[in-house]
């Protein structure tokens, strides 16, 4: 994505990138395309304060008496200058009510001024407006 600014005076930019869903450690193929709004009672984002998420299940989405505990996470971070960024990992506070993620709802409409919001490929950046 290139953002060129023509204006005169400094703008402010935020930026959002990276994926709007992680799929969580443990959780099979089937039980994600099938049941994935029940597979999210069963999957959990632990040290999100620290800035290091794990995403993973809590135990086995099995139909059986003994209860398996999953020991394992995916982790994500963002680092910059040597310190770790702030992650979102509620794509609702990105896309709000849009789950096809295809609208950045909750972005563009907490933001003034300059904003861009575009699929990969080029963004310009108009001096306090839109993209061209």
């Amino acid at each position: 994505m290139l953002l060129e600014h023509r204006g005169r005076r400094p703008v402010e930019v935020e930026v959002v990138d990276g994926l709007p869903r992680i799929v969580p450690f443990g959780l099979r193929e089937q039980f994600n395309k099938q049941m994935t709004r029940t597979m999210e009672a069963f999957s959990e984002i632990v040290h999100v304060n620290d800035r290091l998420p794990i995403f993973k299940m809590k135990v086995e989405p099995d139909d059986k008496p003994e209860v398996t505990w999953v020991a394992g996470g995916s982790f994500a971070f963002a680092l910059t200058n040597g310190k770790s960024l702030p992650i979102l990992v509620d794509a609702e506070n990105i896309f709000g009510t849009d789950t096809s993620f295809q609208s950045a709802l909750t972005f563009e409409s907490n933001r003034s001024g300059a904003w861009c919001v575009a699929p990969p490929g080029r963004c310009r950046l108009e001096r306090g407006g839109r993209p061209a």
